[in-house]
């Protein structure tokens, strides 16, 4: 799911179960949806690749970082965390430029260079840019732009672990009482489901307090953890599960107070539903 911050339509990308068919639909402010059909689309096509010997074959997050596209991607290596950059404007047949990544996964206490990047969201601190990242298992993680450069591993920097056991499926940052926050939506996976719940659904969101991404000392291996225990035993306040948002499956911020989210009640059935931010 994805919004158009000027029209506020929001766009999904599903599949018909009956024809097995991708479809694109469109639902606008009030509530109509259609189907958007990409037959006369103007596009520009951009080949992804991290060298012969190592091609991309998963793409799991796209974010638009001010002026590149960066994706979230991984490839056949030891070093299979990718991020590639795309130049813009873009060209059709560009050249994308991939990238290794070397992280720090707090709740496993090594660094890693495998595990994919589940979601991104671009960052900018005292005049430098950044991606954003979180992993399975959820650390927060940030790479400077600056650092992507030819055949180079980019190194990041684990500022905070949301708990362990959690895959995170998208994010997005916004301001609230004149202050700035991160919203996270989480799945809970597998046999955590029901040992160690954060909730009542093993969809649920986190609020991480934005400035933890301005953390230099208690990085990486001295990281702060979201719990330490059980899912739902608290251990700081800069980052506190949002209640109201439990069951959100997908999510994108719709405006400066609301989120447009897809929710489940856990029961087969999924609704779009616009909450206020928390």
């Amino acid at each position: 799911m994805a919004i158009n911050p000027a029209s506020q339509t929001a766009y999904l990308a599903v599949r018909m179960l009956n024809t097995k068919k991708d479809v694109l639909l469109s639902v606008d402010g009030e509530g109509k949806v259609r189907e958007v059909s990409l037959e006369k689309v103007r596009y520009a096509r951009v080949g992804l690749t991290a060298g012969d010997k190592a091609p991309v074959h998963t793409i799991t997050d796209i974010a638009w970082g001010g002026d590149r596209i960066l994706v979230a991607a991984q490839a056949n290596e030891t070093f299979a965390s990718k991020i590639v950059s795309i130049p813009t404007p873009i060209q059709h047949d560009s050249q994308a430029a991939a990238f290794s990544t070397k992280t720090y996964h707090v709740a496993h206490k090594r660094w890693e260079t495998n595990a994919p990047i589940r979601t991104v969201m671009p960052y900018e601190e005292k005049g430098q840019k950044y991606l954003v990242g979180s992993f399975t298992c959820t650390p927060i993680v940030k790479y400077s732009l600056a650092d992507l450069k030819p055949n180079a591993r980019v190194e990041g920097v684990s500022v905070i672990e949301l708990g362990n056991g959690n895959t995170p499926r998208g994010m997005f940052s916004y301001q609230k009482n004149g202050k700035t926050y991160i919203l996270m939506n989480v799945v809970r996976m597998g046999r955590f489901h029901d040992s160690n719940p954060v909730g009542p659904s093993p969809y649920w969101v986190v609020k991480v307090d934005h400035t933890i991404l301005q953390e230099t000392e208690k990085v990486n291996d001295k990281a702060i953890w979201r719990v330490k225990g059980k899912a739902n035993q608290p251990l700081t306040d800069r980052a506190t599960v949002a209640a109201d948002f439990h069951g959100t499956m997908h999510m994108s911020r719709l405006n400066d107070q609301e989120a447009l989210v897809i929710r489940t009640n856990g029961k087969g059935i999924m609704n779009l539903a616009v909450l206020p931010l928390p």
